[in-house]
């Protein structure tokens, strides 16, 4: 057999289909790379968003357990290194009477580390720094209203082009709105009830106070994710039923007190036209409004403290307030509370009865008296806003 060997020809031909093979396969290895990068870059900057908002699949007993930093917190954090770094920020502690807490209780990342290795948490997998930014916008993705969002640039190292990898944390992440009602023993709706949420701000235990409403609802907004608490001080309460007309142009009714403090005053909202007068108000066996000449009307402040220079201290349940303190788990961006009734207490507080006495038509005292039956009257008590609303019926 005659030996022959490969022809230059052969040769660069073999050469060529080697090198491509070994081009795809370096292309082949580099897309496996890229995607391995994009894979854990992806689950880093979950990581840190997770860290922010809590996990919200942890779970116990049907209720979320874990709300990161936003939960201990009350807010977002200034920068990624506050979620391992607590700095000058106020170390977490619980407030037995408010039933709830606030301070920095992290680190909110798993194995951190040695502080000097700490800023390998912000690089994504290409080496370049993962952005944090604070600021309200739409979602061009979801079309949700986003809070703040963090951003990898991706494996072109600019921010802003089609390969960035970015985690939004939405509003409804991190804020709630807090609905209730506030009821009588009989499920009627008590308005102008004081209601406060407890809640931290910055770190800080924060509290905000509304007033329920006529319907007896109270809405809070913008209270952040976590275990929170709700304070409910009814101070004043209106009877439900107790507004009777006597002989009809006399009006009776009955207040509830729940706390100690000093009531300086009330003004009379009178439902009807023309508006009536009336000559007396009585707290109790105490007069503190009397003028024949010059009777009170529609809007007018009646002072307790100056006529007759008296003013009236009234104290329930012992001399203790009855406010009720309840804990909270805001989970959710819309939160219903059940109902709360202070009615049921309402043995506990002392009453009062007051009186409207002797109401004309005319403010000098003329033109006759004015039947009150069924005339919308509201009463609103200084300083505390408490508020009693009714129409007489016939005694």
């Amino acid at each position: 057999m005659t030996k022959r060997g490969f022809t230059l020809i052969e040769l660069s031909v073999s050469l060529g289909i080697l090198s491509l093979m070994a081009s795809g396969a370096i292309f082949v290895m580099s897309l496996v790379a890229d995607s391995a990068r994009q894979s854990e870059t992806i689950a880093k900057v979950t990581m840190l968003a997770r860290a922010i908002v809590g996990d919200s699949r942890i779970v116990t007993k049907e209720s979320r357990t874990d709300f990161g930093y936003v939960g201990d917190m009350g807010s977002l954090p200034p920068s990624l290194s506050d979620l391992w770094i607590r700095g000058a920020k106020p170390a977490y502690s619980y407030d037995n009477a408010k039933k709830t807490g606030a301070g920095w209780a992290g680190p909110y990342l798993p194995a951190v580390g040695p502080l000097e290795y700490s800023n390998q948490l912000v690089l994504d997998s290409w080496g370049n720094e993962i952005t944090y930014s604070i600021g309200t916008g739409t979602s061009g993705t979801t079309g949700q209203q986003y809070r703040a969002r963090i951003i990898s640039a991706g494996p072109d190292a600019a921010v802003g082009s089609a390969d960035d990898i970015t985690a939004e944390i939405y509003a409804t992440e991190v804020f709630s709105s807090v609905v209730s009602y506030i009821r009588d023993s009989s499920g009627n709706p008590m308005p102008n009830i004081q209601v406060k949420m407890n809640y931290p701000v910055g770190g800080a235990l924060t509290t905000s106070t509304v007033f329920s409403g006529a319907d007896g609802s109270y809405l809070f907004t913008e209270i952040p994710f976590g275990n929170r608490s709700i304070t409910v001080e009814p101070k004043l309460v209106y009877s439900e039923g107790s507004g009777v007309s006597l002989n009809g142009d006399d009006v009776e009714f009955v207040m509830l007190s729940f706390t100690c403090g000093t009531i300086t005053g009330a003004t009379a909202t009178l439902g009807d036209e023309p508006t009536p007068y009336f000559q007396q108000f009585r707290v109790g066996g105490t007069t503190v409004f009397n003028n024949t000449t010059d009777l009170a009307g529609d809007g007018q402040f009646i002072d307790f403290t100056t006529d007759p220079d008296i003013s009236w201290s009234g104290c329930g349940g012992g001399g203790t307030g009855l406010a009720n303190i309840f804990p909270v788990r805001v989970q959710s961006p819309f939160t219903q509370v059940p109902d709360q009734d202070i009615g049921a207490g309402a043995s506990a507080g002392r009453s009062f009865r007051m009186r409207m006495n002797n109401f004309r038509l005319n403010e000098n005292g003329t033109g006759g008296a004015v039947d009150m039956t069924g005339i919308s009257i509201s009463v609103t008590f200084a300083p505390i806003n408490a508020v009693a609303i009714f129409s007489p019926v016939p005694n």
